[in-house]
């Protein structure tokens, strides 16, 4: 059994208030890590120590690794790990160094890097400093199904927090209806159908047409000519979840949910399509809820149903009302003020730090852009290209293009993106200068001219 040492910034994480977070119930001793290197070597049930550095820092918690290192969507190396005892007080440096079998430890000889592997002696050596001072990390059971459901939404290449996957996963406990709001490419659809999948809902994505104009459109109308009731998926939908509810209460049961989800929901008024769902759901709140069909019947609106609903907001789609507003529970997604580490790591990472403020103000990048934008330069570096043409092409194809109505107000944001703007990327720094000249001589200017 081999054993490693990982070694944290306080900056990133505290290991302090990490474990008074699981002591108060908020977190779970269970994670995973990334793996900058040795992802072919980690093994389950190898241990772990997790070192603080800093001048207050030391050995501060001791663990497993839970699984072997697996790799992502990104191909970026992961492996879960489980947090079983606190040091108390921490194992400092010094004392460390006073112990023979310790002083060629890596850590303490050179400590740049995160993950270290610890001799068997080295170990031993450790754990023989650590007797009399550890105490088990405390544990909430209650909280464990949902960090094991956050594990295998992230698992997936989701680039989501843990905090919002919590916050959706208490918003479809809490509500009728649940939005996730935000720009194109955050990943909003992908967290609807990832959480289905890891919580074992069946699913059923819907996109909302702009033409939806009445309950018909949703779901389904009466087909006078042919003289039958013409269904929507929808419809079929519901009916399954009706069916499986009544199945589950037979046999004592719990039912298995089913995850309506409405992509574009403000592409149409949603007052008028959505109008008698939203009703019956309401109407759940306070008992059986059904909903009269173009023909006549009757459609149960079960428990084990939730609607959710994505929502971009530009011209082409309808303002929410204060009745949708009242009924929802809206979540709104967003980028971090840099790069995600995910796409940071690279020979680019400096140049993207510098240009990551000036191109949001300009044109904000999405995790879709950002994935299509890596794997590009992932492309580009295997055939032999430089990174900074294939990072500059990825500008000039991917981000300028979402330039299409800018106005005088946009000339400072244009020059801040042109003053960091590295000399080599030819292309990128071409077409900024026709937009500030355009926008210079006739006040407007965009990506792709009118002729």
């Amino acid at each position: 059994m081999q054993s490693w040492l990982i070694q944290i910034n306080p900056d990133e994480v505290s290991l302090s208030d990490h474990l008074q977070e699981i002591a108060d119930g908020l977190k779970e001793p269970e994670g995973e890590w990334q793996l900058q290197r040795y992802g072919r070597q980690i093994a389950a049930g190898d241990q772990v120590f997790f070192w603080q550095s800093g001048p207050e820092g030391g050995l501060m918690l001791t663990g497993e690794w839970l699984s072997a290192a697996y790799q992502n969507a990104d191909q970026q190396w992961y492996a879960a790990y489980r947090l079983h005892e606190s040091v108390q007080p921490p194992l400092r440096r010094e004392e460390c160094l006073a112990a023979p079998l310790l002083q060629d430890l890596l850590l303490l000889r050179r400590p740049q890097g995160q993950l270290f592997t610890v001799s068997e002696a080295q170990s031993e050596a450790l754990k023989s400093l650590l007797h009399g001072r550890l105490a088990p990390v405390p544990e909430n059971p209650s909280l464990k199904p949902f960090y094991t459901l956050v594990q295998k939404i992230q698992r997936q290449g989701l680039h989501l927090s843990g905090d919002l996957i919590q916050r959706y996963h208490l918003a479809l406990e809490s509500s009728p209806l649940v939005i996730l709001a935000g720009a194109s490419g955050l990943g909003k659809s992908w967290l609807t159908k990832a959480y289905a999948q890891a919580s074992g809902a069946e699913y059923l994505l819907v996109p909302v047409a702009p033409n939806w104009v009445a309950p018909e459109d949703l779901l389904g109308y009466f087909n006078a000519m042919q003289n039958h009731f013409q269904a929507t998926a929808v419809t079929c939908f519901i009916r399954q979840a009706a069916a499986q509810w009544h199945d589950a209460r037979r046999y004592q049961q719990t039912p298995t949910l089913f995850h309506l989800m409405l992509d574009e929901i403000n592409l149409a008024r949603i007052e008028f399509y959505l109008a008698l769902l939203l009703s019956a759901l309401e109407v759940r709140r306070r008992g059986p809820a059904e909903i009269t069909l173009a023909d006549g019947s009757r459609l149960l609106i079960p428990d084990n149903l939730r609607c959710i609903g994505t929502l971009n907001m530009d011209a082409s789609t309808q303002p929410l009302s204060a009745r949708v507003c009242d009924r929802a529970q809206i979540l709104e997604l967003s980028l971090p003020e840099r790069p995600p580490e995910w796409f940071a790591q690279g020979p680019w990472a400096d140049c993207c730090s510098q240009l990551w403020e000036p191109l949001q103000q300009v044109a904000p990048l999405s995790y879709r852009s950002l994935n299509d934008m890596h794997s590009y330069l992932q492309a580009a570096l295997a055939m032999g290209l430089d990174w900074e043409s294939a990072l500059d092409q990825q500008l000039v194809q991917k981000v300028l293009p979402q330039l299409q109505q800018l106005q005088p107000h946009h000339a400072r944001a244009l020059a801040s993106l042109a003053a960091v703007l590295p000399e080599r990327f030819c292309l990128s720094r071409q077409k900024l200068q026709q937009l500030q000249q355009s926008l210079q001589e006739m006040g407007f200017a965009a990506f792709f001219p009118l002729a």
